[in-house]
């Protein structure tokens, strides 16, 4: 399934070294938030994982950073500086551990759209924030509760 949508959440980093080939690897998590219809209303979201460098190298002028150089983390996730917009490809599988199944995404493909701003630090304007049809139905959200 291949979807055009935005990365609402970028998750921590997490690391380790294979147990196969002793080689380490590092794996970026994220949220990312979808229409699977144009016409829907409300957006789809599902939890994907990247394993390659080159999307994570694309990302990180995304990413707000301290003095310091390193990521802001708030509530286990990475403050962003804009809408990162992507193209993902992915499929849905199950796994089967001691008896049990377990639901699987499996990321294909990424492909990031966004080009990152010059100037990270302006806020948006209501233009940019008009373009995004995601930021269009928060603000128009007339849910009652």
């Amino acid at each position: 399934m291949k979807y055009e949508g935005r990365i609402s959440r970028l998750l921590e980093v997490r690391e380790g070294t294979s147990m196969r080939t002793g080689q380490p690897w590092k794996a970026l998590p994220f949220i990312f938030e979808f229409f699977e219809q144009e016409e829907d209303r409300f957006a789809s979201f599902v939890k994907l994982e990247t394993f390659d460098t080159k999307v994570m190298q694309q990302i990180a002028p995304f990413i707000a950073k301290d003095e310091n150089g390193k990521a802001i983390i708030k509530d286990g996730s990475m403050e962003l500086l804009q809408n990162v917009n992507v193209r993902c490809d992915f499929r849905l599988n199950i796994n089967i551990f001691n008896g049990k199944i377990y639901n699987e995404v499996l990321l294909r493909d990424i492909e990031v759209l966004t080009k990152a701003e010059e100037k990270p630090n302006e806020e948006p304007t209501s233009a940019a924030i008009k373009d995004n049809s995601f930021a269009e139905l928060e603000l128009a959200d007339d849910l009652p509760f």
